[in-house]
């Protein structure tokens, strides 16, 4: 995604802001903060041994199937210089970032490193999965997909009339013979 000088996105379209939402609800609230810690919230799952192991695989799913979902759709941001905001401002590392000798190039190739699965179950171990339950994965990808931009639009809908950089742009009437008037002011007369 495209990210200002202080590390804030801007100018996002749909998808992008989707996939964000997404990630929030899904992958940081759902699984990180609910689903891996099943024992410690809700106590009557204390006395069931295997409770923690079966919301890992059920989480481990969601965020993979999460994940494949947005990884074609929104296009990939090519720019050295917004990735070094994002990197920067939010004092993370990234290797491939840091060794960057060219900032005008556009052809990178960044392998971004996903957070949210090193507290899961390794994704080759459910590969199978995927080949058992084909329609299902492709039902809820979409699902997910549809659902995320309906709410990112439904968001940015709700939140525009107070933030200027939200409005839709406005569109000037065109006059039919194509030339446009000015009034210039100069002192007090208008010309």
């Amino acid at each position: 995604m495209n990210f200002d000088f202080y590390g804030a996105s801007k100018k996002l379209n749909e998808s992008q802001v989707g996939m964000i939402i997404a990630y929030l609800i899904i992958s940081g609230v759902t699984i990180q903060q609910i689903l891996l810690h099943m024992r410690d919230i809700f106590v009557e799952f204390k006395k069931f041994p295997n409770i923690d192991i079966s919301a890992k695989y059920i989480g481990s799913i969601m965020h993979y199937l999460t994940r494949d979902t947005f990884s074609n759709e929104p296009s990939i941001f090519k720019e050295i210089i917004a990735l070094m905001n994002y990197y920067r401002n939010y004092h993370l590392f990234n290797e491939q970032v840091e060794k960057q000798q060219d900032i005008f190039e556009s052809n990178m190739v960044f392998i971004d490193n996903d957070e949210f699965a090193e507290f899961l179950i390794p994704e080759n171990e459910i590969n199978k999965f995927w080949t058992f339950n084909n329609s299902f994965v492709e039902t809820y990808k979409n699902f997910i997909f549809v659902w995320a931009c309906k709410l990112g639009k439904l968001i940015k809908l709700k939140y525009q009339r107070g933030d200027p950089n939200l409005l839709p742009k406005k569109k000037l009437p065109r006059p039919k013979d194509k030339t446009v008037e000015y009034d210039i002011q100069i002192g007090n007369k208008v010309q």
